[in-house]
């Protein structure tokens, strides 16, 4: 059987740091009602520090919301969101804090066969840029899928959120 790794890396490849910008971004672009802090992005390799800034940034602000809401009798929600994002978080940081190389070979053969295929003019599997795929439109439409199926937050209140996000 072969096996395609898929992989923009030497292709097509983007740092952290730049990923970040993007995500910055659109994070301000596409902001969620729930924000409840300004969005910012910085990579620690240090553990604690990250446990630390976590807690500071993103715990402590959370369950004083809550504490507030509880107070106006309203449902207490923020530390359920801060948690699944933190979740989330690290589901991935397994392959977000190693150095991944994938060899390209099989896949430049298969974007060859799909070129000369009949319909292979349907199928995009091409991740350089220059036939198409930009990180700038994938973070986009990963910042917005994120806001639209995880928060389930549809894009009708972004003036809402614009106005919170300002605030």
């Amino acid at each position: 059987m072969r096996v395609y790794n898929c992989t923009s890396g030497c292709i097509n490849p983007i740092t952290w740091k730049k990923f970040g910008q993007l995500t910055q971004t659109y994070s301000l672009e596409y902001p969620s009602k729930y924000v409840t802090w300004y969005p910012g992005f910085t990579y620690r390799t240090n553990r604690i520090m990250h446990a630390i800034y976590a807690t500071v940034y993103h715990t402590i602000p959370s369950a004083l919301l809550d504490m507030y809401l509880c107070c106006t009798k309203q449902k207490p929600m923020m530390l359920k969101i801060s948690r699944k994002f933190y979740n989330a978080l690290n589901a991935g940081s397994f392959f977000s804090t190693r150095q991944w190389d994938f060899k390209t070979t099989t896949m430049d053969e298969l974007v060859q066969a799909v070129k000369r295929a009949e319909d292979g003019h349907d199928f995009e599997v091409d991740l350089r840029e220059t036939n198409g795929f930009r990180w700038d439109n994938y973070v986009k439409d990963f910042i917005v899928g994120v806001r639209k199926y995880v928060l389930k937050d549809d894009l009708g209140s972004l003036a809402q959120a614009r106005v919170k996000l300002t605030r």
